[in-house]
């Protein structure tokens, strides 16, 4: 993490995201905090930020704000940075998570995945996504977004815990997750859309075994475009506790 500061109440906080220079082949950045006590602060900090940005050459730079932030929307819209997508903070307690006897009519078996598996999980996610920044970003192509999908894979696959799904011994559905003490956060999960009529039993029984595990909390963040998935979470009664706008600056 690197810090732009004018004083405790006005500081930057922001980080180098080299997937995505991978993929654009450019240097891209993300602010992850900013604080100010005043417009004029605010509009001083992304100044300095810019600049800071123009000197390493740095092209794209990307924010995920509240979308009750008033004042950072006026502050990143002066700076020109562009509202390009929005995204929905889904929880919930799985401690009152009950059996469905129908759901579990549909036969999936959960498994720890190898890396040859890595093919198959990379294939679904180039056929069936089709949601987040990039591929609601009016700025950069589909094959862009495909792209990152599949170098974000690689990094998960490095990083995260990860459980295949599947029917049959045929790979249906992957879930990518991290857990920090009795909390789970889905990071990237999908179901191959032959087998799209299981989507609803794989999260199922990927629910059920958090559970099992002793897990009580599961959030994820999805975009707020996939209503799929938004019915989805909402048939498990999660709750949808917040949403976050996210903007982008390209200096060219």
């Amino acid at each position: 993490m690197e810090v732009i500061k004018i004083n405790e109440d006005n500081v930057i906080t922001y980080y180098k995201t080299e997937w995505n220079d991978t993929v654009l082949g450019y240097k891209t950045n993300e602010i992850s905090e900013i604080k100010f006590d005043s417009i004029e602060k605010g509009n001083e900090l992304l100044s300095l930020f810019d600049k800071e940005s123009k000197l390493n050459n740095i092209i794209y730079s990307a924010i995920r704000i509240n979308s009750d932030s008033k004042d950072l929307k006026l502050i990143l819209e002066q700076n020109n940075y562009i509202n390009i997508e929005t995204s929905i903070r889904v929880e919930s307690n799985i401690s009152r998570f009950e059996e469905n006897s129908f759901l579990e009519k549909f036969k999936i078996s959960l498994e720890k995945s190898t890396i040859e598996d890595l093919k198959i999980i990379k294939n679904i996610s180039n056929n069936e996504f089709n949601h987040g920044r990039f591929f609601e970003d009016p700025s950069f192509n589909i094959n862009i977004s495909k792209q990152r999908n599949l170098n974000w894979i690689d990094d998960l696959y490095e990083k995260s815990n990860l459980i295949i799904g599947k029917n049959k011994q045929n790979i249906c559905a992957f879930m990518f997750y991290t857990t920090a003490n009795s909390e789970v956060n889905f990071e990237l999960g999908g179901v191959d859309s032959k087998y799209s009529h299981l989507a609803y039993s794989f999260w199922y029984y990927i629910i059920k075994k958090m559970k099992e595990d002793g897990i009580t909390n599961i959030n994820a963040l999805v975009s707020g475009t996939n209503l799929g998935v938004i019915n989805l979470y909402s048939k498990f009664g999660f709750r949808f506790s917040n949403t976050l706008f996210g903007y982008r600056k390209i200096r060219r």
